[in-house]
């Protein structure tokens, strides 16, 4: 079932149960900045949780995903971020490479392909900022060290 990103506005992300569980269960505080992309009918999210900061780690970003009672933790390196076209709405380009995982199969840190291809839908309706609000396209490819999944 395909990954169905929801707006939810500020109030609402301060009060949801769901959001709370979310947050609970990822082992996430609270912050404005969050950028969730949700999908509470199927009980799935995809949380930004930050990038680095240092010259040399400026393109990595540090993600949580939660599907059912399962999570995940990833880290990505953007490789790419482009303009396709001005719009409106814009149409971007972004390329991630998964370059950690934890969660999966134990100890191995391997995503299943169920997982994967879960994330991948979740990605491809990440606003880029925040849940559904941007007025802007993006046309993501996920890459597993390099090679595309």
């Amino acid at each position: 079932m395909a990954f169905k990103n929801e707006y939810v506005p500020p109030l609402e992300q301060e009060t949801s149960e769901f959001l709370k569980e979310a947050r609970e269960t990822l082992r996430t505080g609270y912050n404005k900045n969050d950028a969730w992309t949700v999908d509470r009918e199927n009980n799935r999210v995809l949380d930004r949780t930050g990038c680095g900061h240092e010259i040399d780690n400026r393109d990595e970003e540090y993600w949580e995903y939660l599907d059912g009672d399962e999570c995940y933790g990833f880290t990505t390196k953007e490789l790419n971020y482009s303009l396709i076209t001005e719009g409106p709405p814009k149409k971007m380009a972004v390329t991630r490479d998964i370059l950690y995982f934890k969660g999966g199969e134990l100890y191995k840190g391997m995503p299943d392909a169920q997982v994967i291809q879960r994330i991948k839908e979740a990605f491809q309706v990440y606003g880029g900022a925040c849940m559904a609000s941007q007025n802007k396209v993006f046309e993501h490819t996920l890459l597993w060290n390099g090679v595309a999944v």
